[in-house]
């Protein structure tokens, strides 16, 4: 919900606004607040009509009585946990940004995984690393708020909007519970940034608003992806579609080199260059290495998938009863991300249901997934785009695949079902502040 406060109202009183109030004088706003209580906790943002006189409390205990201590909060943060964090910066006098999840410490409820701060690292200055500015974002539906103070608690956000005078109260269901969504501009090397347009994730877009890959006028460089494991992010969908691993029908030799420029991405940010390589195995022997120097993406592994849908753990659900591992897993190995077995979707128990829909961030924008369990379907590709490739064989002439149904799947490398989702890896150090 978000509250206009400019609306005009005659008279002079105080008006309920969701367990919070607006008061007007003569029809002018003098002052508002806005409640929501998660887990029987009350937090509270009240402002009066001076932009430095905010209040944030948490069961009535104050979080900040002002932007300027707001900004205390931030900047202690940034003393505590940055300095040691990013101590490789010794020497160095610059802005930088960095995403509260890479703290790697707990960090206070109050701030969100998904939030920024952007802070100066100066080794003459005392202390040496001050938060400058900080925008903790979330979204709501298709729409990013960012330059806000943000009281976090899990899944829910009070939020006043500093720049547009507008309120925010808002408790949104985490999209997924199991990942985090991150927005970044891999043409411009911007993290956070905040104009994306759900055009950007039809399938077979890149970014490159000048490039082929553009189909509308509202595309822009700016790409949704899910941050799975340390630095790790993949797209939501399938930049290429329709793709072959590799005409040959073998697998012996990897993915075919014409099936791997797909990955280089010549539009986006030199800063994503790689130089690592991934080992191909059939059993313990090694069928091939793919090199990644040059290519600004990477595939995702097939062990990858099953290390986040959790079937590299040994339970009585996992394929044969044993820890999945893409070396030793055969054909018949193949996996519902929600049964961790051969169970589809319609006959899977409630609760298996639900850990599949909360991995649809997996299998998001491919034909037909909102029936397994995705929470955004492509319905306009019925060729091509059932899922995406993985760069792990299995036999030899298939490659693990994931698909639009909600599986760890087999697929026969020259067919032309798969798509290309690319794997970047981030540092905080390389992007643009």
């Amino acid at each position: 919900m978000a509250l206009n406060l400019a609306s005009s109202k005659s008279g002079t009183g105080l008006y309920d606004v969701d367990n919070g109030w607006t008061a007007y004088v003569g029809g002018s706003v003098v002052g508002y607040s806005v409640k929501v209580t998660v887990e029987d906790i009350d937090y509270v943002v009240t402002k009066s009509d001076s932009e430095s006189d905010v209040l944030v409390t948490k069961n009535t205990t104050t979080i900040a009585s002002s932007i300027a201590s707001a900004k205390e909060v931030v900047n202690s943060l940034a003393n505590t946990y940055l300095t040691s964090a990013y101590n490789a910066n010794s020497g160095n006098t610059e802005t930088v940004s960095l995403k509260a999840s890479e703290i790697g410490v707990d960090i206070p409820s109050e701030m969100d995984n998904n939030s920024w701060i952007y802070y100066n690292y100066d080794e003459n200055a005392t202390p040496k690393v001050s938060a400058t500015e900080y925008s903790l974002k979330f979204t709501v539906g298709e729409t990013n708020y960012t330059n806000t103070i943000v009281v976090n608690l899990k899944n829910s956000q009070v939020a006043l909007d500093t720049t547009t005078n507008t309120l925010l109260a808002q408790t949104v269901p985490s999209e997924y519970s199991n990942v985090v969504t991150v927005y970044y501009d891999p043409v411009n090397n911007i993290m956070n940034c905040n104009n994306y347009h759900e055009d950007n994730s039809k399938p077979g877009y890149d970014g490159v608003v000048t490039g082929a890959t553009k189909t509308t006028d509202n595309q822009t460089s700016c790409l949704k992806w899910y941050q799975y494991s340390g630095n790790n992010m993949i797209l939501d969908h399938n930049t290429h579609i329709g793709t072959k691993w590799n005409s040959s029908g073998s697998n012996t030799s990897g993915p075919s080199t014409e099936f791997l420029n797909n990955l280089s991405y010549s539009g986006w940010s030199d800063t994503l260059v790689r130089s690592d390589t991934y080992d191909g195995y059939n059993g313990e022997t090694k069928k091939f290495t793919i090199d990644y120097s040059g290519k600004k993406a990477r595939l995702i592994t097939a062990q990858e998938v099953a290390d986040i849908t959790n079937a590299s753990n040994a339970t009585t659900d996992t394929p044969a009863g044993i820890a999945w591992n893409e070396r030793t897993a055969t054909t018949s190995d193949y996996y519902y991300f929600g049964s961790l077995n051969t169970t589809a979707y319609s006959s899977q128990t409630a609760a298996q249901k639900s850990k599949q829909e909360s991995y649809g961030w997996l299998f998001d924008n491919l034909y037909g997934c909102n029936s397994y369990g995705c929470k955004h379907n492509d319905s306009a590709n019925s060729s091509g785009n059932y899922g995406y490739w993985t760069s792990s064989p299995v036999g030899d002439y298939r490659a693990w695949s994931v698909s639009g149904v909600g599986t760890l799947d087999i697929l026969n490398v020259h067919y032309t079902y798969g798509g290309v989702r690319p794997v970047i890896t981030v540092l905080a150090s390389d992007i643009s502040s």
